[in-house]
């Protein structure tokens, strides 16, 4: 029985058990071009290796790279945060003002020249990401007025007023709601009869926001509460985030050094470099 050993081609024969017979030249052809296509396919992987081996990675904002192929980043994600200006508790008396943004933009500049990328979010995020790679945004937090809900009060030490917000996170040790005059508490540390902000569940089945304000801390004072905090805001994670899909703006780094900056919370970025 013949074994692949056994046969083989070389040069324009083949050779079986030690025999040559020649190729006929359409075949001849055919291997000849098997050859190159290898041959090609074989270029094509080392390239692809070298690019992978040159592929790398940095974080931060800003960030600060050397070494860079002047090209677009392969991959550019920026992250958002909530932004609360001031210092200190928040408190009546010490507002501080919630804000997000609604143009995400990255920048590189190498002292010399300067490139930017930047994507209209169409409306205020306040806490999620943008890729501006393929322009998708997911949004991972929402912002409401006190205007903007219904609100209920009820007989409790811990929040005399609350508001059921949908899509609002819940989970018990965990701040998931931030405010521009409370402390912020979680469920399982929130006190009692302390001015501050809560999220909880209400009839077991849905998630609020709770409030006690010491200067409001009747239930009878509800209407009163809400005229004077009507401005006064939430910014709250969201149980589910949701997705914008938008026009992708790519970043071109400059070649050699390049110092990258955003207006959002961290960049991580993916780049060919040396």
């Amino acid at each position: 029985m013949l074994t692949n050993k056994d046969i083989r081609v070389e040069g324009s024969n083949l050779i079986i058990n030690g025999e040559k017979h020649p190729l006929d030249p359409a075949v001849e052809s055919l291997t000849k071009r098997a050859n190159i296509v290898q041959g090609k396919f074989s270029a094509l992987y080392t390239k692809l290796d070298a690019i992978e081996a040159l592929e790398k990675t940095a974080s931060g904002n800003p960030i600060l790279i050397t070494g860079a192929a002047a090209a677009y980043a392969m991959s550019n994600i920026m992250t958002i945060e909530p932004s609360q200006s001031g210092s200190g508790d928040p408190s009546p008396t010490n507002v501080r003002p919630i804000s997000g943004i609604s143009t995400a933009s990255v920048q590189t500049t190498d002292g010399t020249d300067t490139n930017t990328a930047s994507i209209t979010l169409g409306q205020t995020v306040y806490g999620g990401s943008v890729n501006f790679k393929t322009g998708e945004v997911t949004v991972t937090h929402g912002y409401v007025k006190v205007s903007d809900l219904t609100w209920q009060s009820q007989e409790s030490t811990y929040g005399k007023f609350y508001s059921i917000v949908p899509n609002l996170k819940y989970v018990d040790d965990e701040v998931t709601a931030i405010s521009d005059i409370y402390v912020g508490y979680s469920n399982a540390t929130k006190p009692q009869n302390v001015q501050g902000i809560y999220v909880g569940p209400v009839a077991q089945q849905y998630q609020a926001i709770k409030v006690y304000d010491a200067a409001y801390s009747s239930t009878s004072d509800l209407n009163a509460w809400k005229a004077a905090r009507a401005n006064n805001g939430f910014c709250y994670e969201l149980a589910t985030p949701t997705t914008l899909t938008l026009t992708p703006a790519e970043l071109e780094l400059l070649k050699g050094n390049n110092t990258i900056t955003g207006n959002g919370a961290n960049i991580t970025i993916t780049y060919i470099g040396r």
